[in-house]
């Protein structure tokens, strides 16, 4: 009787396995802090480096351009996907790792290496795009937070709106960061007003489309990249 009592709970226990039942998908779920893991964290970090010298060339998009009355002086875009990379990786390690990942790129550069933007060090946070730094770790903690919201998604539809609904979160929460961040060092004297427009046309109006475009293709792809880096990641 007490064999058959046991039998019975393991089978209980087995009926109540969401994994096994395909109530939760363990992709869903936030990747584990572990050894392997932290490594993968360690190549983000370094995936976040190699694209400073990726950048590349792309027109200016002509409602930026025409609103900030400087289309000649605007053209071309020199475009470089720091903030898509960063909310990728957000989607891809989850909030804890992405702050590894995101972490270990923003210590290297202002401590050892310039491979920021405009090259690297401490006096980096005296320049325009400092707190673009600051707002790439949040969205990278941001977009990691919102993935299982994103994978949970039942239909295609759904998981494609999800996905932009995440990138339009993402992205404006990099460059919200970034625009206060120089508005206060306008307000602070750093710049004036000529000067100020023609930054915030340069980090945020002009490439802010472009980087809506890009992180929604790689938060679409988090899926497959969790499903190919399984042992790693879980």
């Amino acid at each position: 009787m007490t064999k058959m009592t046991e039998s019975l709970s393991d089978i209980n226990d087995i009926n109540n396995d969401p994994v096994i039942h395909g109530q939760e998908d363990p992709i869903t779920q936030c990747p584990s802090v572990h050894i392997n893991s932290l490594l993968l964290a360690f190549m983000g970090s370094v995936l976040l480096c190699m694209q400073t010298y990726l950048s590349g060339t792309l027109p200016d998009p002509r409602w930026a351009a025409s609103n900030m009355n400087i289309a000649e002086s605007a053209l071309p875009l020199q475009y470089s996907p720091l903030i898509p990379m960063s909310i990728f990786l957000g989607g891809l390690l989850g909030r804890h790792l992405s702050i590894v990942a995101v972490g270990l790129y923003l210590v290297a550069g202002l401590f050892f290496f310039p491979i920021f933007a405009n090259g690297g060090g401490l006096h980096y946070l005296e320049q325009p795009g400092a707190g673009y730094l600051l707002g790439i770790l949040v969205a990278a903690y941001t977009s990691g937070s919102m993935m299982p919201f994103v994978l949970r998604a039942k239909t295609l539809a759904q998981f494609q709106l999800n996905a932009l609904y995440t990138s339009l979160i993402t992205v404006v929460c990099a460059h919200g960061f970034g625009s206060v961040v120089l508005a206060l060092q306008g307000f602070c004297g750093q710049y004036d007003f000529a000067e100020w427009r023609h930054w915030e046309n340069l980090l945020t109006i002009s490439p802010f489309f472009y980087d809506i475009v890009v992180t929604f293709a790689l938060l679409s792809a988090v899926r497959i990249f969790r499903n190919l880096l399984w042992v790693a990641l879980y």
